[in-house]
């Protein structure tokens, strides 16, 4: 969001993925895990700006590690 002192909703979306064998796919995967999550987040209604970003493998093994992070910031002034 533009530092303008004008309201808005500005949206954060990070995918991760399961550490797998095979990397070369693991960057796309949670950049796409982000695009879903954010393109259901618009169909909802949320306005505003978006960041997409994937952020590849997680920390967290197994089912933990595949999940997306939504941060919502509403500035009122």
């Amino acid at each position: 969001m533009k530092k303008t002192g004008k309201a808005g909703v500005r949206s954060v979306v990070v995918g991760f993925v399961q550490g797998t064998t095979v990397t070369s796919n693991d960057e796309a995967l949670s950049t796409e895990r982000a695009r879903a999550v954010a393109s259901y987040l618009r169909s909802l209604g949320l306005r505003g700006a978006y960041t997409v970003r994937g952020n590849g493998v997680a920390e967290q093994p197994g089912a933990k590690a595949r999940r997306v992070g939504v941060t919502v910031e509403y500035r009122t002034k």
